[in-house]
């Protein structure tokens, strides 16, 4: 949304070279893809970017980001993590919540369910959003002094996209539910990426957490 993209804000600031990694839905070749698939394309980007980079990370592309930048810290100048969860033991929230309470079976039958990938319509529809849409103020950081013409729109657009989903591979999703949520192996030191034991201490970049 205008006034709400980061690479817009970057943009003006005055960086001049940027690049988006897009979360596209899993087609149903990719059921196969492991948390490991997407950090090795990742590895592949920088590459062709030219390391070291700068690397901003939002949700699940922080943790990730925090994840490549502990695997190699030679890659990476500056991190922005922007609401990753990485440790999951240091707070509740409604994601923890509902990992925690529901058996294994419950996550695998949905990737039966979507025939190797979970289809963003039947998990959006079993566990409801993380987000609730009553509370728009909050989650859009909205200042009183928006016109109500350009608040209702900017509602509208937030509903619109808060509706859509996104497919994931079967592979990565039950890797995310159990290395991340149930186990927490990322703030225990004992998550395995590309082959290795992530040790976050191995993270020399200097660190923005949001």
């Amino acid at each position: 949304a205008q006034g709400r993209s980061i690479l817009e804000a970057l943009g003006k600031a005055g960086l001049a070279r940027l690049f988006l990694t897009d979360w596209r839905s899993a087609t149903p070749s990719m059921c196969n893809f492991s948390i490991d698939s997407y950090l090795a394309d990742l590895n592949v980007a920088v590459d062709e970017i030219g390391a070291p980079v700068h690397l901003v990370g939002l949700c699940q592309g922080g943790w990730m980001a925090l994840l490549f930048a502990a695997r190699f810290p030679e890659k990476v100048s500056r991190l922005v993590l922007a609401g990753a969860p990485v440790d999951i033991a240091a707070g509740e929230s409604y994601l923890s919540r509902m990992t925690a309470g529901a058996p294994l079976a419950a996550f695998e039958s949905l990737v039966e369910l979507g025939k190797g990938r979970v289809l963003g319509n039947h998990a959006i529809h079993a566990w409801g959003s993380a987000l609730s849409v009553t509370d728009l103020h909050r989650i859009l950081q909205i200042d009183d002094g928006v016109e109500e013409g350009q608040l209702d729109e900017l509602k509208q657009r937030f509903e619109r996209w808060n509706a859509q989903t996104v497919d994931l591979p079967g592979i990565y999703y039950l890797e995310v539910v159990n290395r991340l949520y149930r186990e927490n192996r990322i703030a225990r030191s004992e998550f395995v990426a590309l082959g290795r034991t992530i040790d976050l201490a191995r993270v020399k970049a200097p660190i923005y957490v949001l």
